[in-house]
């Protein structure tokens, strides 16, 4: 059963979107990869990551997944590798959202990365080493964040936060 539960955390004012209940179903007759979306997934310093990420999202239903690796790591047949480098590959208009975190590392190479992500128009979803990266000032209406307590912990001290309080109380807090 699928079921959309309260978690308590009201909108934030210019922070944070509140998004609706998923729509779940099955691709229509007439679908194709690019009408149910095309992802790219951001590569980094540690390909096993970014290669599950990129299998997870196949196994979700995204219409199409694209690996953005300058390098590119051994892949399954099915994954698009694209080894252009990442601002000329971010500049696909068709990219309908993108990932970036895992496997991305946290070196020098891994905050350009990111910063080009940030700089894109598509909306980002950013997880693991990502999120351990992001320093304030941060502006970025079209991200959703999905840290783990200590990822969590992590953003408080970079943002200024004291994360005292409940979980939803120190989402708002960083929000």
């Amino acid at each position: 059963a699928l079921r959309l539960v309260g978690i308590g955390v009201a909108p934030v004012r210019n922070a944070a979107l509140a998004l609706g209940r998923p729509l779940l179903s099955p691709p229509a007759p007439d679908a194709h990869k690019y009408r149910r979306g095309l992802l790219a997934v951001v590569a980094g310093a540690m390909p096993g990551a970014t290669l599950l990420a990129c299998e997870a999202a196949q196994g979700a239903g995204a219409g199409y997944v694209k690996l953005l690796a300058e390098v590119a790591p051994a892949v399954p047949a099915d994954l698009v590798v694209s080894d252009v480098p990442l601002d000329e590959a971010l500049s696909d208009k068709r990219i309908a959202a993108l990932l970036a975190g895992a496997g991305l590392g946290r070196d020098g190479q891994a905050r350009r990365r990111l910063a080009s992500v940030l700089a894109a128009e598509a909306p980002a979803v950013l997880d693991a080493d990502a999120l351990l990266l992001l320093q304030p000032p941060l502006v970025a209406p079209r991200l959703i964040a999905t840290p783990h307590e200590g990822e969590l912990k992590a953003l408080e001290r970079a943002f200024g936060c004291d994360g005292a309080g409940a979980k939803t109380d120190r989402a708002r807090a960083l929000a």
